[in-house]
């Protein structure tokens, strides 16, 4: 028989010995960070930037750590190595903390802010593994933060939407607020996760249990998805991808690993390194007449897959031009190169309005400071004024895309992206074009002027836009029949300004390019072989580390042509050259023109036009935007709230399951033991 004395001094087991993988997940979790944080700052005290292979094999590393965190064990019983880890994890988020601060507040370092929030986000993710190993102010803990989430939430909805039509009132703050209650969330949904699994409550691991979650997480989500997808404005793609990818992240949440924090990690680093691919270019001009080319986006060849090295930096010059544009692609084909020998000159720049076309002294202003590449900051007339000085026989054809940045397309098409019948501000926008008119009656004067002073009789052709649309709505267009058939409207009366004003410079108008993608049947719903049209186009930017991985940064490629589309354009720009002649054109100021769009207009988009409107069209956008999508969230929401309910409770019931020892998850459990077993032999 053991006395008491035995039992009290009989030894405890030891501690499991730990393998390497324990102590390669321990060691190497703040590892890569670190020294990433040390080679960001050293490539900017140098005058550099880390190279996107740097940010491949940082996120790599953390790939590898989230692997390690799941092959490794998940908890450490030990207080002092507990302890230890949790004031480690409090001062690396506080330094985390700080360099945020620092490149926000002090210094834009390439690359320092998100090193700096991708080492806060790690730690605090420690700090919440460590907090759901402790029963410490459990089970109140959990439903204390999502309260706190809860009346941040409504404090930003109060400061965003007062009254639901009023505008945002202290957006940043409102943002701010909401920012955080969407960080918030996810613990507080950890926590209350891991005070229901935790032992010895059992009630999650009872089989009547299991059954009743997974039943109304199934009936939840069911519902949830055929509520949203019934919704107006519902794009069915990207909502797939957006369910299954919220769906597994509820996952994560609910379950006890640190690998989630560490693969958002990775991923935020990765996509650093994927900005737009870069050609050298574009090829100088040769000996012979060239081509020039003016204008906006759909000139430049926005919708690429890849521009002209120094044409897509993100605040220096984002003009955008591309090999695929359909002017350097005519260049290139036989027709081109027996025109203009010497090849295809592009000033066309993204986002370009007339003011970055005119002259400074024609109260122009350059567009930006490295355009072009290497600065100082010159507008497009002002470029193209040097050419032709240097050389008035040297340039064969002007082409002149421009007015739809000042008509405002680009908000547009956005506004119409939101929740709500886009077409119900109509007016608003087509009153403008009498703006647009203005603007361009004033650029094509001084084109002219500066064409006249040099003795160029060079012809210019005016370019209109092509339609983008087809003629139905489609499932990959989040856009309604009416919606539709506004932007068709609009668009022509555009094209209707273009060419009245080309006619009255006396500029030749390209007329066979407004049907051009719809005679190949290329544009979006056209339901042809392929599609010459981005619709929503995922794609970032060269520049720093914060700039790539900005949302706003990655759509700029949508509802623009592709390169089919491009394709497409370049073919009946070179049938409508065959078919012209296009003889030496003397340049004159001309007298008024006296066909005006009678419309007054209801608001302006530049500075002039906004006093004498006393209305801006992009603040009266948001607007609408902010009241009809805060009307669509009323409606959606609780129906998302339901989903993800669903979802928690369909991961509740599976970890119930793993824990009683079957189910999916305890399969894939010894898949990993099998896989650790392996690496340890």
């Amino acid at each position: 028989m053991t006395t008491q004395s035995e039992a009290t001094t009989a030894p405890t087991n030891p501690p499991p010995q730990e393998s390497w993988i324990d102590n390669a997940k321990r060691w190497q979790v703040w590892g890569p960070l670190l020294l990433g944080l040390l080679v960001v700052i050293g490539f900017n005290l140098i005058g550099g930037s880390a190279p996107g292979a740097f940010y491949i094999a940082l996120g790599s590393a953390l790939v590898v750590l989230s692997i390690l965190q799941l092959l490794g064990r998940r908890d450490d019983a030990r207080p002092a190595r507990r302890s230890r880890d949790v004031w480690l994890a409090v001062a690396v988020l506080a330094i985390g903390l700080v360099l945020v601060a620092v490149w926000f507040f002090v210094a834009k370092v390439d690359g320092l802010g998100l090193i700096g929030g991708i080492v806060a986000y790690v730690a605090a993710g420690h700090l919440l593994l460590v907090a759901r190993s402790s029963t410490r102010w459990a089970p109140a803990r959990g439903p204390g933060v999502l309260a706190a989430c809860s009346a941040l939430f409504l404090a930003a909805w109060l400061l965003l939407v007062p009254g639901g039509v009023e505008p945002p009132r202290m957006p940043r703050l409102a943002l701010g607020l909401l920012a955080f209650s969407m960080l918030l969330a996810p613990v507080g949904v950890s926590l209350v996760s891991e005070d229901v699994l935790r032992k010895p409550s059992d009630l999650v691991r009872r089989r009547k249990t299991i059954i009743l979650l997974s039943g109304f997480g199934i009936v939840a989500v069911a519902i949830a998805v055929v509520a949203i997808l019934a919704a107006p404005g519902q794009i069915y793609t990207p909502f797939v991808f957006a369910a299954v990818g919220a769906f597994l992240f509820v996952g994560l949440i609910t379950a006890k690993t640190p690998a989630d924090t560490l693969l958002v990690a990775a991923v935020l680093v990765v996509l650093t390194a994927l900005g737009a691919d870069q050609v050298s270019g574009p090829p100088a001009a040769a000996n012979g007449r060239v081509l020039v080319a003016l204008g906006d986006s759909y000139m430049s060849g926005e919708g690429a897959e890849a521009f002209y090295t120094g044409t897509d930096d993100s605040g220096e010059n984002e003009c955008r031009r591309a090999s695929t544009a359909y002017p350097f692609v005519y260049g290139r084909s036989d027709a081109g190169k027996r025109e203009f020998p010497g090849g295809v000159v592009s000033f066309a720049c993204s986002g370009a309005r007339t003011v970055h076309l005119n002259t400074r002294e024609n109260r122009g202003k350059p567009q930006y400071d490295g355009e072009p590449i290497g600065g100082p900051g010159r507008t497009q007339f002002e470029q193209l004024e040097s050419l032709v000085q240097a050389d008035p026989s040297k340039v064969g054809l002007i082409l002149l895309s421009i007015g739809g940045n000042d008509s405002g397309f680009a908000t547009i098409g956005l506004t119409c992206l939101a929740p709500g019948n886009c077409a119900t501000q109509s007016g608003l926008w087509l009153s403008n074009l009498a703006n647009v008119q203005n603007s361009l009656k004033a650029t094509y004067a001084g084109l002219n002027a500066i064409l006249a002073k040099a003795n160029a009789d060079i012809p210019v052709v005016v370019v209109p836009y092509p339609d983008p649309l087809g003629d139905n709505k489609c499932g990959d267009v989040a856009l309604s029949q009416t919606e539709i058939g506004f932007v068709h409207t609009f668009v022509s009366r555009l094209n209707n300004v273009v060419r009245v004003e080309a006619a009255a410079a006396k500029f030749k108008y390209l007329n066979t390019m407004p049907t051009a993608l719809e005679d190949a049947q290329l544009r979006l719903c056209d339901h042809g072989p392929k599609t010459g049209v981005n619709f929503l186009s995922a794609q970032s930017m060269n520049g720093s580390a914060e700039a790539q991985i900005n949302p706003k940064n990655w759509v700029h490629n949508s509802l623009h042509p592709d390169e089919d589309g491009h394709a497409r354009m370049s073919t009946v720009l070179a049938d409508w050259i065959a078919s012209q002649a296009l003889p030496a054109q003397e340049h004159t100021v001309p007298a008024t023109n006296d066909e005006t769009l009678q419309t007054e207009p209801q608001c302006g988009l530049t500075e002039l036009d906004v006093q004498q409107t006393g209305l801006s069209c992009a603040s009266a956008a948001r607007k609408w935007v902010v009241r009809e999508t805060s009307d669509w969230l009323k409606d959606v929401a609780p129906f998302v709230a339901l989903g993800l309910l669903g979802a928690w409770a369909i991961w509740l019931a599976e970890l119930g399951r793993y824990r009683n020892g079957n189910g999916i998850l305890h399969r894939l459990r010894s898949v990993k033991e099998a896989i650790r077993a392996s690496l340890l032999s």
